[in-house]
This record gives structure tokens, sequence and C-alpha cells, in this order.
């Protein structure tokens, strides 16, 4: 290399997408030849200059992609049953961190929602504890064609107060100190109707229908139980997971109660909207198969 060439400034490509966050100061010093996508290492252009340049340059752009995120962000509006209400929100929060679209969650028994649905309730997903509802909407031609699944399957347990003392499930529901069983109302409430059945295969729903107290839903039932109210109660396992109780719980076998399909639908005012497909795919993922089975006692298929 002659003396000539060692002289020769070194050019250095610089990322063309900084160039619009530089002061005008920053661009004079650092052009070469007027050329803003090549900038030459003078003697007083230090070092750290360019680094600040370099992080500048990745907030302001950073802080871009997240306006543009912002603006594109839809809402989806979620009515789910009382007993997966834990399980939807833990699960929108997530989705709100991966696709950046948010949520809007009501909650209720199954067939409230339903009716409030065929009234027009303005909902993009019905998130039901059972199929029942979600064919009868499909059935009425509500719902996108299709997009009916089933995301969980419920589980029910019966917990008791200390002052129950047998330890299965035929000898807590005859004890003589059972003076109160909660359970969520059959007639608007699946795990209501599970709770029934249950009974009513035992033989003893005709002894113990004058001792229940029905809530409007299972979320009902559980506050009927825990504020002491009743010595026993049949819920959702799902509630008991999320929010341990000072009771003892055994979950009931299957073969007492109808498997508790709960299924999803989304309804035909959001067939066209992205987000509400993005959150559906997710609901579909094995990560969230994973979560509601582990983290929410959920059965999944």
């Amino acid at each position: 290399m002659n003396h000539q060439d060692a002289k020769t400034p070194r050019k250095h490509y610089f990322i063309g997408c900084l160039f619009p966050y530089m002061t005008k100061l920053e661009r004079d010093r650092l052009a070469v030849d007027g050329n803003p996508t090549v900038i030459e290492r003078k003697p007083h252009i230090k070092t750290w200059r360019l680094g600040v340049l370099v992080v500048k340059g990745f907030l302001y752009g950073g802080l871009f992609l997240n306006l543009t995120q912002a603006a594109h962000a839809e809402t989806v509006s979620i009515a789910v049953a009382s007993n997966a209400l834990d399980a939807i929100k833990f699960i929108s929060l997530d989705f709100q961190k991966e696709y950046g679209h948010t949520t809007r969650i009501s909650s209720g028994s199954t067939g409230k929602l339903y009716a409030q649905i065929y009234n027009g309730a303005p909902f993009d997903v019905f998130l039901a504890a059972n199929a029942r509802e979600p064919q009868r909407l499909e059935e009425q031609g509500l719902i996108v064609k299709g997009s009916r699944f089933t995301y969980a399957l419920g589980q029910l347990s019966l917990c008791k107060q200390a002052a129950l003392k047998s330890n299965s499930l035929v000898g807590i529901l005859s004890e003589p100190a059972l003076k109160r069983l909660a359970i969520a109302n059959p007639k608007t409430a699946p795990y209501g109707v599970a709770a029934q059945q249950v009974l009513e295969s035992l033989g003893v729903w005709p002894a113990l229908k004058p001792k229940l107290i029905s809530g409007e839903n299972i979320g009902q039932a559980l506050q009927y139980f825990v504020s002491g109210n009743t010595q026993a109660a049949f819920l959702a396992r799902s509630q008991i997971m999320v929010k341990p109780i000072a009771a003892e719980c055994f979950a009931v076998e299957q073969k007492y109660y109808q498997p508790i399909r709960q299924q999803a639908v989304v309804l035909k005012r959001a067939n066209d909207a992205v987000a509400v497909k993005l959150f559906i795919d997710y609901l579909k993922s094995q990560k969230v198969k994973t979560v509601l089975s582990k983290r929410f006692g959920y059965g999944v298929e």
C-alpha cells in the first residue's frame, strides 16, 4: 500500500434507517461527499457517538413498530362460562403479549350468555361450559360455519367442610351433618346438570333436593361454600386448582355424569376479524392445551 492509499479515508457503510433520526449536525459530521449512506471515521467523530446513533435508531425504530402495531390492534370480545373465567383471563394475557391484540371478557352461566347472544349481544367468541348451547347457535345460523369445537373437558369435584367426617362420595352425601349442598343451577349451568346427574346416579336426588342451594353459576356455588353457608359443594376442578380453598375436595368419577364437553364458537359478526381468527388458532394450540391441563385441571382432546 503506498503513502497516498494510507491517507485515503476509510469509509464505513452506515445503516440507512438511522439517518432519519439524526440531527442536522450529526448528518453533516457523518456524511461523506453528501452521501448519507456512507460515513468517514474522522478524528473528531468519536466511536461513542456512533454507538449513540445506533441506540437511537433501535429506540426510534422500535417505537415506530410499537405504534404501528397499536394502530392495527383489535379487541376480541369473549363471552365465557364462569368455570373457565380464570383460565381465559390467563390465556388472554399471553395472547395479547404474543399478538398485540386485546380481549374484552364477560362471564356468566352458559344459559344466560346464550340468551344474551341470541338477543344480539355483541360478542365475537362464545366459550361455553357445554356443547348444547353452541350447537343450538349453530342450528340457528348465528355462528361462523365450521367454527364449533371442543376447547376443554370439564371435571367435577365434591368439596366438604371439616364438619363432615366421611371421605367417600356416598358417605359425604349421606351424612346427617350435611344440611346444605351447593350446586350450580341445572337450568342454566352445565356443571349444575352434571351435579344433578351424579345425585340421580347415586339415587339420592329426591332426598337431597330440599337441601340444595343453587347458584346462578358455578362461581356463585363456590361462594356459597367458602362463605360457610353450605357444608359441601359440587364445583369445577378448575376452580379449586386456581384458588385453593380450606376444604377437602374429591374428584367425582366420570361414570356418574356425562362428559362436560366445553365448546367454543365464533359468532357471525366476527367472520372477517383477523384478531378473532388468531385467538381461536391460539386457543387450539398445544401450548394452550398444556396450560388448560396442567394449570387449570381440564381434560383436553
